[in-house]
């Protein structure tokens, strides 16, 4: 079975809480198993690979570090990623499917401020109050280079 990825996006990004948000904006549900986060290296091993679950249309999937483990104990441990996130450092966050295709690339190489950078439901990428696993904040501070 031939799974479409085209609906599964990178949503909300925050190094000050040290987490990464996925979301579903497609119509129909997303089987996530092996689908799987690199940090800064595409070719460096991952920092995250999902287990065995599927992400409805609409849903938040909400990654925290390892980094913060300890401040999250219900947080389930496979939705834990093995790495840290900085708010005053450049990154880079991909996203790939389960064959090793991209599905989606924050790439931040200038940092502007230590917000929570969310995708507005225009798509593109803004400064906003963290919202995680929830709807983000509309905003119009744009973040460029990301657009």
């Amino acid at each position: 079975v031939v799974v479409d990825y085209s609906g599964l996006i990178l949503n909300e990004l925050n190094g000050n809480s040290k987490f990464i948000e996925l979301y579903n904006k497609g119509s129909k549900d997303i089987p996530l198993e092996g689908v799987y986060i690199c940090k800064d290296n595409a070719n460096d091993a991952p920092v995250w690979v999902c287990d065995d679950r599927t992400l409805a249309p609409g849903q938040f999937l909400l990654l925290y570090s390892e980094d913060v483990q300890a401040d999250y104990p219900a947080h389930p441990a496979a939705l834990i990623f093995h790495s840290g996130l900085s708010a005053k450092k450049n990154v880079r966050i991909q996203l790939f499917n389960p064959a090793g295709s991209s599905i989606d690339d924050f790439n931040l190489t200038a940092i502007a401020k230590t917000a929570s950078y969310s995708r507005n439901a225009d798509g593109k990428w803004a400064h906003a109050t963290a919202t995680p696993g929830a709807a983000n904040q509309e905003s119009t501070d744009y973040v460029a280079g990301l657009q």
